[in-house]
């Protein structure tokens, strides 16, 4: 979501999102499968991969991710161009937050919250519980907040044995120079603790190849 600083490390959390042909074929087809909503949130929306799913069928569309992720341009679909350009041309009804000003905004009342590979790319408990109250608090009353981890991979496995990788919450930090890297694994059990104490209800969750997906209620 935002740029850390560890041990005079700079970790650039905006180069883990991954562009639409990277896209989860599960969860593409259970966003799909959802009703219409009045308003939705892609928490941590990074390239948007999933954006463009969520904001079809419903009247509004926050985008929320860094300052970084948000102005910089990239490749976003088929064209090179910033989050802020891409939606203002697409999606009329899209609203573009920073986490900063998420944080420190009224309740927006969202229906449906999604927040997908976000967590794991958080290298701060602190940030972490801060970005678990912000969800908690803009969720309206009967809205659903989606968490999607991938928590299996053969690339994960081989950290603890790469000699720049460092053990560091929930997983490790790759020291690459400027370009640092965090990976962090948080399984089904890890994900359910850590909403279980920042208050939310757990209504379903399961596990789809790597990946497992945690459907909460604030």
């Amino acid at each position: 979501m935002v740029r850390y600083a560890h041990d005079e490390l700079v970790i650039k959390s905006e180069n883990a999102a991954q562009g639409w042909s990277r896209a989860s074929q599960h969860l593409t087809s259970y966003l799909e499968s959802q009703p219409a909503h009045r308003r939705r949130m892609d928490f941590g929306c990074g390239k948007l991969r999933y954006s463009r799913l969520l904001a079809q069928s419903c009247d509004e569309i926050y985008l929320v991710d860094s300052k970084e992720q948000l102005t910089r341009t990239q490749r976003i679909g088929e064209q090179d161009i910033s989050i802020e350009q891409y939606t203002s041309n697409n999606w009329p009804h899209s609203v573009i937050l920073e986490f900063e000003t998420l944080v420190n905004s009224p309740p927006l009342n969202v229906d449906f919250i999604l927040c997908s590979n976000v967590l794991s790319a958080i290298p701060s408990a602190e940030t972490i519980k801060s970005a678990l109250e912000a969800l908690h608090r803009n969720l309206s009353s009967s809205g659903t907040v989606l968490i999607t981890n991938q928590h299996a991979n053969s690339y994960f496995k081989q950290m603890a044995f790469r000699s720049n990788a460092k053990k560091h919450l929930h997983g490790w930090i790759l020291e690459k120079g400027n370009n640092s890297t965090y990976y962090g694994i948080i399984d089904k059990t890890l994900c359910t603790e850590i909403l279980e104490n920042a208050g939310f209800s757990i209504e379903k969750s399961w596990i789809s190849g790597q990946s497992n997906y945690i459907l909460a209620r604030s």
